[in-house]
């Protein structure tokens, strides 16, 4: 019997970005979704040289960071809504604050970006993430604010 995936929480973990984000291939900052909790969650990304935030050395650029971590909490919420939520999917990033940057990526490096809900006020929302490298080291932390239109719904979901 194939999987029903109009209701949410269907996807099995890990899950390709794809169809969770409205980012297209060429922005796209975040591969997989690996683990959703209640309020964390786990994805990841592997530093491509045709990414647009890499330099000519290789180098992932650190405005990237602030990019996975609103990705990466964009995929954590498209996992929480049916298919056809998904395509009304929508948000934006509006703010960036304490962002540390301890570390840099460079073409091939497997990152974790870890993301946990700090707060939600109606359609706005908190979050802090950090970037780890494959070793576990950590290359950046910070929080975001994003806004997502039509959020003061109801469905709280990570």
């Amino acid at each position: 019997m194939p999987e029903d995936l109009s209701t949410p929480n269907r996807l099995k973990l890990p899950a390709l970005v794809h169809d969770l984000i409205p980012h297209g291939p060429a922005i796209r900052m975040v591969d997989q979704l690996t683990q959703v909790e209640d309020e964390e969650s786990r994805s990841t990304f592997t530093v491509s040289a045709d990414s647009p935030f890499v330099d000519e050395f290789g180098i992932l650029d650190e405005t990237a960071y602030i990019e996975m971590i609103a990705q990466s909490f964009a995929a954590t919420h498209g996992y929480h809504l049916t298919p056809a939520e998904r395509a009304e999917h929508r948000g934006l990033l509006i703010g960036v604050k304490d962002l540390v940057i301890t570390g840099h990526a460079c073409v091939g490096d497997r990152l974790e970006i870890i993301v946990r809900k700090v707060a939600k006020f109606g359609d706005f929302g908190v979050v802090d993430g950090d970037v780890k490298d494959q070793d576990g080291v950590l290359l950046a932390t910070g929080q975001i604010k994003v806004w997502r239109p039509g959020e003061d719904s109801g469905k709280d979901v990570m």
